[in-house]
C-alpha cells in the first residue's frame, strides 16, 4: 500500500484517511508555471454517435466511455453521463494535480466541482491505496461513491458544500480550539484541550457539551473510583451519541444499540444486573450532604426560627464565654457571660446598723459577745 506525498514531498504518516485529511486541509499552493494542456479536437462523423465535448471524439456507446453522474441535474439530457469522455476527464484531473502542485485532494475536489460530482474524503481515501498501473485513481473514485455511508452525505457537489458547511464546526485540530475561543461570544460553550483529550477530535461543539453533561450525570449516579471505570463511562457516553446520530441519520441503529448494551453489561449497569439499584445506597452520607449543599443548599433561617431552643446562646455563654474568661481572652460574648453569671452569683450578707453606728461584720459581733460572756463569769467568782 502506497503513501501519499503532498506536492512530491516526504510521505505522510498515519492511516490513509488521516493522510487524505492532512492533504485536503493543507494550504492551497498554485503552480504559477502551469499551462492547460491542449486536447486535439476531432470532427464529428455521425449524428448517431456520442461525441466528447472536449476532444470531439465520437463513441458508439456512452457506457464504458463516459463517467456517469446520474444525480446531477446538469447531465440529465445526456442520459446522466458526463459530456467529456473518460480519457479527457482523466487528462483534466492530471492537469489539476499539476496545477495544485501535486496535491491530489485539491485537484479531485476541483474536478468534482467542475462536473457536479460529490467530493467525499472517505471515498477518496479508498482510492489512495495500491492502484494498478493500468488504472488511474480517478477511475476508481466513482465506484466508491456508491457505498451507503457516502451516499448519505451527498450525491452531487451541492450536497458536498452543504455537508462541509456542517463539518466546518467540528474540532479537528488544536488550532480550531484556539480560533474558536477567540471568536466565542460571552456565555457560549467553549471546547477546551482537556475535552479533546477525553473525547478526541472530529466532533462539533454541541457534541462536546452533550458528552460533558452525560459524563457528569453518569458519575453522579454510579461508582467511579478507577481509571478503567472512567474510560468505560466515557465509552458509554460516546455510544449514546452514536445511537442518537444513527437514529437521526438513518444509520445502523441496531449495531449502535448493541454496542451500547454491551458497554452497560461490561460495567454491570444493566437493569437486570442492578434490580435494587439506588443512588443513596452507592454514596456515603458525607457525599450526599455535599451534593445537597451544592445543588440545593439550606437557606438562611428567619429571625423567629433562629436558635429557638437557645442552644447557640447556651454554648456561646457558658462554654465559649467561660473558656475565654479562664484564659483571660476578651470575646464578643463576655457581656452576656457576665450578665448570666451575675444571676447565679452568691454574695455574703451584710449588717445594716444606724447611720452613726460602726458597721461590724458578723464575726466581729460574735467575738465581742463571746468576750462579754467570759468577763461576766469571772466577776461572779470573785
Amino acid at each position: 500500500m502506497s503513501e501519499l506525498k503532498p506536492g512530491g514531498g516526504k510521505p505522510l504518516g498515519g492511516s490513509l484517511l488521516e493522510q487524505v485529511k492532512i492533504m485536503r486541509y493543507a494550504p492551497i499552493k498554485v503552480n504559477k508555471d502551469f499551462q492547460m494542456p491542449k486536447i486535439p479536437v476531432q470532427e464529428r462523423r455521425s449524428s448517431r454517435e456520442y461525441y466528447c465535448t472536449c476532444c470531439g471524439k465520437s463513441y458508439g456507446t456512452q457506457d464504458r466511455n463516459f463517467y456517469k453522474a446520474s444525480n446531477s441535474i446538469l447531465w440529465r439530457g445526456n442520459n446522466g453521463y458526463l459530456p467529456v469522455c473518460k480519457e479527457c476527464a482523466e487528462t483534466i484531473y492530471a492537469a489539476l494535480v499539476d496545477f495544485y502542485s501535486g496535491n491530489e485532494e485539491h485537484a479531485l475536489r476541483h474536478w468534482c466541482a467542475t462536473f457536479d460530482y460529490p467530493y467525499d474524503i472517505e471515498a477518496s481515501s479508498m482510492t489512495a491505496g495500491y492502484i494498478p498501473s493500468t488504472r488511474s485513481r480517478l477511475s476508481l473514485y466513482p465506484s466508491k461513491l456508491n457505498t451507503k455511508q457516502v451516499m448519505m452525505r451527498g450525491r452531487n457537489f451541492l450536497d458536498t458544500v452543504k455537508y462541509e458547511s456542517g463539518e466546518a464546526s467540528r474540532i479537528n485540530t488544536m488550532n480550531d480550539i484556539v480560533s474558536r475561543a477567540s471568536e466565542a461570544e460571552e456565555g457560549t460553550f467553549e471546547v477546551t484541550r482537556e475535552m479533546t483529550k477525553n473525547w478526541g477530535f472530529g466532533l462539533k461543539p454541541e457534541d462536546y457539551e452533550w458528552l460533558q453533561e452525560q459524563e457528569k450525570d453518569w458519575r453522579s449516579r454510579v461508582e467511579c473510583k478507577s481509571k478503567a471505570q472512567e474510560e468505560l463511562i466515557r465509552m458509554i457516553c460516546l455510544a449514546q451519541l452514536n445511537v442518537q446520530k444513527a437514529q437521526q441519520g438513518n444509520g445502523k441503529v441496531a449495531d449502535a444499540m448493541k454496542a451500547f448494551q454491551d458497554l452497560l453489561g461490561a460495567c454491570n449497569l444493566q437493569p437486570r444486573q442492578n434490580p435494587t439499584d439506588d443512588f443513596a445506597d452507592q454514596e456515603t452520607f458525607g457525599t450526599l450532604i455535599k451534593m445537597y449543599e451544592n445543588e440545593r443548599p439550606v437557606g438562611e433561617a428567619d429571625e423567629e426560627w433562629k436558635d429557638v431552643d437557645g442552644i447557640a446562646k447556651y454554648i456561646d455563654t457558658w462554654f465559649l464565654g467561660h473558656l475565654c474568661n479562664l484564659v483571660h481572652v476578651t470575646n464578643d460574648n463576655e457581656a452576656a457571660y457576665r450578665e448570666e453569671l451575675e444571676k447565679y452569683t452568691v454574695k455574703p450578707p451584710t449588717y445594716e446598723a444606724d447611720e452613726d453606728a460602726v458597721d461590724m461584720s458578723l464575726l466581729d459581733r460574735y467575738s465581742s459577745k463571746r468576750d462579754d460572756n467570759e468577763g461576766g463569769e469571772g466577776g461572779d467568782e470573785e
